[in-house]
């Protein structure tokens, strides 16, 4: 606590001189087995640079911050190709020892504009831990309470504590894989719930105590070990003042990943976890509004439904940041116009847009409110450059965030950039194959299709789609149109039925005119050819 310092046992100062090498030793020494993975690093403090730029700063940052310690020894500092770690035999931690102190956390250090958000967010959010933790004194320690619902307050922040997983595998890089699994974890949960993500990895066998008496509302636990080729994952989410168990999964990832801990096949298997786990711990208060709660809202395609997640978005009393409730808004107004539920785009251009670099220029957003704040932007106000830079951001923060993914594959594709809207749109169903959004996902493949000429690839996603959301209407059209073109006009017969039932002046002159958002106007006139082909014309 207060400015960083590092002392020798005979007390020569050696702090590191320069803010990045600070930050990168606080990092270190708060990490998890006091371990981080390369690629966590690059992310955190050289995420705008490429990545040949990026990892030459990040070596010679190491090469430095080697020199400025070696005093201490020669082995303080270790690495390999995957991971760099501090030796816990050879520096001591004041703030994992518990010694008292005042002031605040890495008082002093602030990177300032240097593209370091990763490093920002992460040391805003150790501050509040601190601040949260130093708010209340600690609970005498007790034994858990195996009693009734009314140790259980509902009212209270829903807040989550990531403790020490259980590894058989000790070499560095299963523990690198599993830091960046786990904090996958907590950003989702973070970002979907609106829950407080607490960690207390580094506490070893105290952990438990420590964050139940910090009165943290659930628990979330981490055991891995290897079977042959493979590393076996099981989680649990329990309640944190009695020992109740709400969820649990295992799940089973190569070994590969232990070579590069955020390879696509790690962040699938994170994003797997988290499509199961965020609705469990959403619904641990009825009362609580989530983003989740609200998205789900939002993908049930009912007027209704839309109507009550917009008054609990407009909530005063909302519990949600502002900016998610920004986003919320933004996004909820796109489904709306694609619906026809609201005829016309809102004229709400220049505001919009002044408003939301207003809350960036605050801070950093999320993975999710970058996402659908960046799409609504391109939808509502084709302010392009802008929702490109926060679309491309949010997939780089939140790579297991599936809808970012498929947002990003909806600009490329209606600015006609098929292959990469493909490729994104390829991520987005990878990582949300238990997804209640995934109907979104399947339309959006199959509307790249359709636009590359591939029919058949447009009619399998476009049926897949309709049969989880038979309503959707740009299902629907582009679904039909394909049919029609395959010359299968029994199946698209039933389309044309739903869509006429949904909107009885429906024709294809209408999409010809443009009035839906699609690739081009090239595209308009052969959606609007093959439903002539079904007798929508």
């Amino acid at each position: 606590m207060g400015p960083m310092r590092l002392m020798s046992p005979d007390g020569v100062d050696l702090t590191p001189k320069g803010g990045f090498r600070k930050a990168m030793l606080a990092v270190l020494a708060l990490s998890p087995r006091q371990t981080k993975a390369r690629k966590a690093l690059l992310t955190m403090f050289w995420a705008e640079s490429s990545g040949a730029k990026a990892g030459s700063s990040l070596r010679s940052a190491l090469s430095t911050l080697r020199n400025e310690l070696k005093p201490i020894g020669p082995d303080v500092i270790g690495s390999d190709s995957q991971s760099i770690w501090i030796n816990p035999d050879m520096i001591w931690v004041d703030v994992l020892d518990g010694t008292p102190s005042e002031g605040e956390f890495l008082e002093g250090l602030d990177l300032g504009n240097t593209g370091a958000e990763g490093f920002e967010d992460w040391l805003r959010n150790e501050r509040q831990k601190r601040r949260s933790a130093g708010a209340k004194p600690a609970a005498p320690k007790k034994k858990p309470s195996l009693s009734s619902d009314a140790d259980i307050d509902l009212e209270k922040p829903l807040s989550v504590a990531l403790v020490d997983p259980v590894i058989s595998d000790i070499r560095v890089s299963a523990q690198a894989f599993s830091d960046s699994f786990m904090t996958m974890l907590g950003d989702g949960l973070q970002e979907n719930c609106q829950a407080e993500v607490l960690d207390y990895r580094w506490y070893g066998s105290g952990a438990l105590d420590l964050a139940r008496s910090s009165g943290v509302t659930h628990l979330l636990h981490v055991a891995m070990h290897g079977v042959d080729d493979a590393i076996v994952i099981t989680l649990k989410l329990s309640e944190a003042v009695r020992p109740k168990l709400l969820w649990q999964t295992t799940l089973s990832v190569s070994k590969d990943v232990l070579i590069d801990p955020l390879a696509p096949e790690a962040i699938e298997v994170a994003a797997f976890a988290l499509d199961n786990l965020v609705p469990v711990l959403s619904s641990a208060s009825a009362d609580r509004a989530t983003a989740f709660h609200l998205l789900s809202q939002f993908f049930q395609l009912d007027p209704s439904a839309l109507s009550a997640a917009r008054e609990l978005i407009i909530d005063p009393n909302s519990q949600l940041p502002a900016k998610t409730r920004h986003a919320l808004a933004l996004y909820l107004q796109t489904l709306q116009i694609g619906e026809r539920w609201s005829k016309d785009r809102i004229d709400m251009r220049n505001d919009m847009v002044a408003h939301t670099r207003n809350l960036l220029a605050e801070g950093p957003m999320g993975g999710l409110s970058l996402s659908l704040t960046g799409y609504a932007v391109h939808y509502l106000a084709q302010e392009d450059r802008l929702a490109f830079d926060m679309l491309t951001r949010a997939t780089e923060i939140a790579p297991s965030l599936a809808m970012g993914w498929d947002h990003l594959a909806l600009y490329h594709y209606h600015r006609g950039k098929l292959s990469r809207a493909r490729e994104a749109s390829g991520r987005a169903l990878a990582l949300s194959r238990h997804s209640p959004f995934r109907y979104a996902f399947e339309t959006t493949r199959c509307m790249i299709a359709f636009a590359e000429g591939d029919h058949l690839t447009a009619t399998h996603f476009g049926q897949m789609a309709l049969s989880r959301m038979p309503g959707f209407s740009a299902a629907l059209r582009y679904t039909a149109a394909a049919l029609g073109f395959l010359n299968r006009h029994d199946e698209a017969e039933a389309l044309k039925h739903t869509i006429l039932e949904r909107d009885p002046s429906f024709t294809a002159s209408r999409v010809a005119s443009g009035v839906f958002m699609s690739a081009g106007q090239e595209i308009n006139d052969t959606i609007a050819r093959g439903l002539a082909r079904i007798g929508l014309d």
